[in-house]
């Protein structure tokens, strides 16, 4: 998640979500999106001209010609990765400013599966989370926090996400606000979880939304999986029947999408190598990627600023990777390596932590300038007492 200030005020600006959770502004800059590529192929407008200005607009051109080429010969020329690298970060400029090093943060939250075993205690498999939080440090990139429960950056605050159980062998996510909590805001008891409810699980959290995966027992006694996007200030409410939690359905947020809607309408947010992406379900748990990009409401800050052929060439065996300013994740294995990015071009490794077998990348978040230090100081808190 990228913090600009301006970009801030705009978040925060906004009132309470509704329609289950999708609001019109959000729906508007969907729709507008989505008519960017019928917008691109309009016809130009014919444009009749008088010959004094013909001549005067060809002497321009000329002129201007002239001058072009004075500088490309004089002037530097860019290098192609930088220019793709600026493009890639949707034309803000990065660049720290003179005689300083703009710093970057870098936020991994994990989840952990828990096969269920014959003879346990708990019926249903389980999945345990943590934060992991990279950062300059001292003048060196280093594994500064790492805590215990997924840590979401919104709007100004941390919020958590963990796991509750509620009895019966089940597991349930619940989600607070973990920072900046006034008197009044304190938790109390765990909210009411319907019985039928065996367990959920988060497959993706972004500064907004959350994907997750419900396991249900239907009244026939038939075990289901149910998947659905959530803003993650509504994740607590839980009904009986989960169709009617606040959530987002698919048509929301790609209104011009024409194929068939599976049962409930059930879709979520997956990860793919170097991409989040969104996939629908036919009800049955067989799932298929959707043709198309999820809006940056839902996720951002999520184009690599390497090619995936570079990234092979830096490490041949990866299967993810991800990327933000000057730094670059990759997943080897069962190992997480950061690199720094030095002008676009140079890559030097300067830390490696290991991921247990099981362990999913559910959560990337990005900070950048003062932000990194409020994150560190923040998150170290955040992991001391989780």
């Amino acid at each position: 998640m990228h913090f600009d200030d301006e970009q801030l005020k705009e978040q925060l600006a906004g009132g309470p979500l509704a329609r289950n959770g999708f609001d019109d502004r959000l729906r508007r800059r969907i729709e507008e999106r989505i008519g960017e590529e019928s917008r691109r192929t309009r016809k130009p407008w014919r444009t009749v001209w008088r010959l004094p200005a013909a001549v005067l607009a060809s002497v321009t051109l000329v002129l201007l010609g002239i001058w072009i080429v004075g500088n490309l010969k004089d002037g530097p020329q860019p290098s192609p990765l930088t220019d793709a690298s600026s493009a890639s970060l949707g034309g803000q400029n990065v660049s720290p400013a003179v005689g300083q090093e703009k710093r970057y943060a870098l936020l991994i939250g994990i989840r952990k599966d828990e096969p269920h075993k014959e003879g346990q205690k708990d019926k249903y498999a389980k999945s345990t989370y943590r934060t992991v939080l990279v950062a300059h440090d001292g003048g060196r990139l280093a594994k500064v926090a790492d805590g215990k429960g997924l840590f979401v950056p919104h709007k100004l605050d941390f919020w958590k996400l963990d796991t509750i159980s509620p009895g019966e062998g089940r597991q349930a996510i619940f989600a607070a606000q973990a920072t900046n909590v006034s008197s009044n805001m304190k938790s109390g008891p765990n909210p009411p979880v319907p019985g039928n409810r065996l367990s959920e699980k988060v497959l993706f959290a972004g500064n907004q939304y959350v994907s997750l995966q419900t396991t249900i027992q239907q009244r026939s006694g038939r075990i289901k999986d149910i998947w659905q996007v959530k803003p993650i200030e509504q994740i607590n409410n839980k009904s009986a029947d989960p169709a009617a939690d606040p959530h987002i359905r698919i048509r929301d947020v790609f209104p011009n999408w024409e194929g068939e809607v599976g049962a409930g309408d059930e879709w979520g947010v997956d990860r793919n190598p170097g991409q989040w992406v969104p996939v629908i379900y036919d009800g049955s748990g067989d799932e298929a990627p959707l043709p198309a990009l999820l809006p940056a409401e839902i996720v951002n800050r999520d184009t690599l600023l390497l090619s995936w052929g570079q990234i092979q060439q830096l490490e041949p065996s990866a299967s993810d990777a991800f990327s933000y300013g000057n730094l670059l994740g990759v997943r080897v294995g069962g190992a997480i390596r950061v690199y720094e990015l030095e002008n676009g071009t140079l890559v030097r490794q300067t830390l490696t932590f290991p991921l247990a077998a099981g362990e999913h990348i559910v959560m990337l978040q990005w900070a950048e300038g003062s932000y990194v230090d409020k994150w560190i100081r923040e998150m170290q808190f955040l992991s001391r007492s989780s």
